[in-house]
């Protein structure tokens, strides 16, 4: 048996190190494909899994490329079919889209798939897959399986891999991991200090850029006389940190997942905050034994411009 990881960014390697230790993988036995994201650089990171039977990068492809960039896709389809001359089965544990564990379906023999998860994106997925709007994805898959030359077969015959308790109907399968706590190095917090998490909600159409705008005023509001640093999500665009320097947040990029800066802190602002859609805070709260104040802030739903059918406690 061969396990096969697929990841998209440098904190889907967290999913990666916890299954390799919750099923107790050999590294032998680990092939690691990492679909390359244009906007972040993870050789250094990769360079730690060398032990690993084999370690691929792959250019990211879209819809467009199907017709215009056939060679990324292609170079993608002929290295996973290359594998079935070494193994008859394979489990395979996805973070990347939903579509690319479907093709790899056609290619080799999966024995069982894992749905890595990092958080809500893919718990409103499973909703996603129960709504109606299956069907113009499915319309989709149809498309592509005809540029693809195999078939997607819409399905949805997984298991989450999560840290996270959660509850979904229809007795959807899990299997939990848990992270032990990092005794961090933080020594001092800075009291008229905050760090603000940023979100992709408007990136990704959950909600326009007034109403976020609207809502980092009163984030302004709550934290009034400290001075706001901003970690943005790494979809957030240029245009909207412009938009959001504007109101007063000292924008602070880093190449790295948040929780991995945060480990290495040893000096801090007196309060971490963010919305309640983003699963950073809970998980800085499961991670590390020095914290300061957490702070995740609550708004109304109506601002969201689809019907949110996840609720996050925080």
């Amino acid at each position: 048996m061969k396990y096969l990881f697929l990841i998209g960014t440098q904190h889907h390697l967290v999913q990666l190190n916890a299954a390799l230790e919750r099923f107790n993988i050999l590294p032998d036995d680990v092939i690691l494909v990492f679909i390359n994201n244009p906007n972040e650089d993870i050789s250094d990171k990769l360079n730690e899994y060398n032990n690993l039977s084999c370690v691929k990068v792959f250019k990211n492809w879209v819809f467009k490329d199907l017709i215009t960039n056939r060679s990324k896709h292609s170079e993608f389809i002929s290295f996973i079919k290359s594998l079935s001359t070494q193994e008859k089965q394979f489990t395979v544990f996805s973070t990347v889209s939903f579509e690319v564990p479907l093709l790899v379906r056609t290619l080799i023999n999966v024995n069982k798939t894992y749905l890595m998860d990092d958080g809500l994106s893919h718990f409103t997925n499973y909703y996603f897959l129960k709504s109606p709007e299956r069907f113009i994805y499915m319309l989709r898959l149809f498309i592509k399986s005809i540029l693809y030359g195999r078939y997607l077969k819409f399905n949805i015959d997984f298991t989450y891999f999560t840290e996270y308790d959660f509850i979904v109907r229809n007795a959807e399968r899990a299997v939990k991991y848990e992270i032990k706590k990092q005794c961090n190095s933080l020594e001092e917090f800075i009291s008229n200090e905050v760090i603000f998490l940023g979100t992709c909600l408007v990136d990704v159409k959950l909600m326009t850029l007034d109403n976020y705008m609207r809502l980092l005023i009163k984030v302004r509001e709550v934290f009034k006389l400290k001075k706001i640093f901003y970690f943005p999500h790494r979809n957030e665009s240029t245009l909207l940190l412009k938009e959001v320097a504007s109101l007063g947040f000292i924008i602070q990029k880093i190449d790295v997942p948040f929780e991995t800066y945060f480990s290495k802190l040893k000096v801090c602002p007196s309060i971490i905050s963010s919305f309640y859609t983003t699963v950073v805070i809970q998980n800085l709260a499961t991670r590390f034994k020095i914290l300061p104040t957490l702070k995740a802030l609550k708004f109304d739903d109506k601002l969201f411009l689809k019907p949110q059918k996840v609720k996050v406690l925080c």
